[in-house]
C-alpha cells in the first residue's frame, strides 16, 4: 500500500481521503502487533477521512470504522468486531535544526496529536497503521459477559458447566483467606 497525498494538493478545502485498506495490508498489520493472531481481517475495507491546510499547518482527520475478527482472551472462541478508529492530527513543517530535548520533557495532549512533515509529499501509510494499533482493544473479549475456560479442565463456562474435581478451596484467594484467618 502506497498512502501517500501530494502537499501541493492540500488546500483550505478539507480533501476527501478514501484510501483502500488490502486485506494483506492489515493482515500484516496485525500480525505485527500480536503473533498469536488474535486478530485478523477477512476482506478489503477503506480509510475515510479528510486532509485541510491551517497556514503552514496540515491537519488530517480520519473516521472510520474496521470489521475484523478476534479471538476471545478468556474463552478463546473468534467473533467478529467492530474497531472504530478516529483521531485527528496535526503535521507541521519540520523545523531546519532541530536542538536536543532536555533530560525531562512533559508532553501534552497536542503534542501527542503533533507530528511533523517534510518533502513534496505527505506519506500516511505510517500514520493509519499506528493510529490502527492504538484503536485494537488491549482484551478483545467475545462479550462483556464472558466467563472464559475453567482453569482445571479447560471447558467453556459459557456453554457448559464445570465437571472437575476442583473444590472452592482450590481458588486463587486461598492464600489470603488463610492469612485473614490468623
Amino acid at each position: 500500500m502506497s498512502f501517500q497525498i501530494r502537499i501541493a494538493d492540500i488546500t483550505a478545502e478539507p480533501l476527501a481521503i478514501s484510501e483502500p485498506l488490502s486485506r494483506a495490508w492489515l493482515d500484516e498489520v496485525l500480525s505485527g502487533q500480536n503473533p498469536t493472531g488474535f486478530f485478523s481481517a477477512e476482506e478489503e475495507q477503506r480509510a475515510i477521512g479528510s486532509v485541510w491546510r491551517s497556514g503552514l499547518d496540515l491537519v488530517l482527520r480520519l473516521d472510520f470504522g474496521l470489521r475484523l475478527q478476534a479471538e476471545c482472551a478468556l474463552c478463546l472462541q473468534r467473533f467478529e468486531l467492530e474497531v472504530p478508529v478516529r483521531f485527528d492530527m496535526t503535521l507541521v513543517p519540520q523545523p531546519e535544526a532541530v536542538a536536543p530535548p532536555p533530560e525531562e520533557v512533559e508532553l501534552s495532549r497536542e503534542d501527542l496529536e503533533r507530528e511533523f512533515y517534510t518533502g513534496e509529499f505527505l506519506p500516511l501509510e505510517d500514520l493509519v497503521r499506528q493510529q490502527i494499533l492504538l484503536s485494537l482493544p488491549m482484551v478483545a473479549r467475545c462479550r462483556e459477559d464472558c466467563r472464559g475456560l475453567c482453569p482445571g479442565c479447560g471447558a467453556d463456562l459459557n456453554r457448559e458447566t464445570c465437571s472437575c474435581a476442583r473444590s472452592k478451596e482450590e481458588s486463587a484467594f486461598r492464600v489470603l483467606r488463610g492469612m485473614l484467618e490468623k
